[in-house]
């Protein structure tokens, strides 16, 4: 640990605004990199001290309240940080992948977000391979960024929970309103999961993104 110290205060001495353009620009990729790495450590380690309990030690009942009161994490970020070091155990190539910072926190956690214990075992029933989905989402999350990421993983659970049903109990909280006001105006209002917002961005995305009707001067915002 004191040479990760040492590491980090050599880092925090670098001028960044000193460097060229080159340089600066190696410098944020090295750095991208290690935070990617970093962030895998932690989801593995606070995976380990949940699997030992030792968050009891500190009188913690939970790692999640452990994380929130020793660590001053918000409680979502805690229980995000909890359930993507669960869910990675049964995805090893997604897990090489974080770990060697080839894919970054957000990449892991919508993925393991979606692929809830219930929809796996659907899957499984199904004849779904857990190991060949595992290694496409994985080369699918190093090839793009999060939100392409979210489009292959709402194709999974398209598949095997299309109702989405499966998805984890603390998705309740998922919601989406349309309501018509007495001037006609809809008004909108919800909180969608990735997967969830993956397919309305879709659905709105080819609304506005169709042929414009003849004499419409309104915005994609607007329409």
């Amino acid at each position: 640990m004191s040479e990760l110290r040492s590491a980090l205060d050599g880092l925090a001495g670098v001028d960044p605004a000193a460097m060229s353009d080159d340089a600066l620009l190696d410098l944020v990729g090295e750095l991208s990199v290690a935070a990617n790495r970093v962030a895998a450590v932690l989801t593995s380690a606070v995976r380990a001290v949940e699997c030992r309990e030792a968050h009891r030690r500190d009188g913690a009942v939970s790692v999640k309240g452990w994380l929130v009161g020793s660590c001053r994490l918000a409680p979502a970020e805690a229980t995000v940080i909890v359930s993507t070091g669960r869910r990675l155990e049964q995805l090893p190539a997604v897990a090489a992948a974080f770990a060697a910072g080839e894919i970054t926190a957000t990449h892991a956690r919508v993925i393991t977000g979606s692929m809830t214990p219930k929809r796996v075992a659907r899957a499984a029933a199904a004849g779904i391979d857990l190991a060949e989905t595992d290694a496409i989402l994985a080369g699918l999350a190093r090839a793009t960024g999060p939100k392409e990421t979210a489009r292959g993983v709402a194709r999974w659970v398209a598949g095997v929970d299309p109702d989405g049903t499966l998805a984890d109990a603390a998705d309740t909280r998922r919601r989406f309103t349309m309501a018509a006001g007495l001037d006609g105006r809809v008004h909108l209002r919800g909180e969608l999961d990735a997967v969830g917002g993956e397919y309305l961005h879709a659905a709105l995305g080819a609304l506005v993104n169709g042929d414009r009707p003849a004499g419409d001067p309104r915005g994609h915002a607007e329409r």
